[in-house]
């Protein structure tokens, strides 16, 4: 197993749409799907690939705002993360049904797309 493989699966959303511009809060995310993949006992979006690790992400937290859209500052990735099938989302508390409220509440805070 590389580090390159499982590193893909805690990448901030910034990192794998290749954003020129991030700052600190990409650590938080990646804490985040840490957290996740703790209190499942498994990684929440074991993606294969940089597109297969973005379609589960969209899966899970659902599919991205335009207003999150417009500030994805590569057009390629911002026409891939488009063309993606609409998705609502997956309640974190439907994943994690045994799980503190607080600690859902903290994911929820923390796994958004506000930050890009």
């Amino acid at each position: 197993m590389t580090e390159y493989v499982v590193t893909r699966w805690y990448r901030a959303l910034e990192l794998l749409l290749c954003c020129d511009n991030y700052d600190t809060s990409i650590d938080i995310w990646s804490m985040g799907f840490i957290f996740a993949g703790l209190l499942g006992r498994k990684p929440i979006c074991p993606g294969t690939e940089c597109r297969n690790q973005l379609k589960l992400i969209v899966n899970v937290l659902g599919t991205i705002s335009e207003a999150d859209l417009g500030s994805i500052d590569k057009t390629k990735a911002r026409k891939y993360i488009n063309s993606l099938p609409y998705s609502p989302g997956i309640p974190i508390l439907a994943l994690y049904p045994h799980a503190n409220p607080l600690a859902v509440d903290l994911i929820q805070k923390i796994l958004i797309f506000l930050s890009i």
